[in-house]
């Protein structure tokens, strides 16, 4: 995979706990590439462990169909969200936004 770029910025992420108009500030990151794109009904099974979009492909640059599934995970235990937009012929890009959390900082005394 090429990657054309790597971004990182700050968004605001809907809690699922709450309503849409309550949002909490996230770390957004991307990273898009120059391949051949998503069909649109795979998207959703793209993060489905071990699942290949096109096995024979796969099979010549190898992978087992875990990596996003992985990621989903991580992004996951994380309160996280992870998602893809992609268009065939043109590339994807994939998102993971991860809640931003503050953390006080305390003067201690040694």
């Amino acid at each position: 995979m090429k990657v054309k770029r790597s971004a990182l910025s700050f968004e605001q992420i809907a809690d699922d706990s709450t309503s849409d108009s309550c949002r909490k500030p996230a770390i957004v990151f991307a990273v898009s590439d120059q391949g051949c794109g998503i069909p649109a009904n795979k998207m959703a099974e793209i993060f489905e462990r071990f699942h290949q979009i096109d096995a024979s492909a796969s099979r010549r640059k190898g992978g087992t169909g875990l990596g996003l599934s992985i990621c989903r995970s991580i992004v996951q235990q994380h309160k996280g969200h992870i998602w893809v937009e992609s268009r065939l012929g043109q590339g994807s890009c994939f998102y993971f936004a991860i809640p931003q959390i503050n953390i006080p900082l305390t003067n201690s005394k040694r």
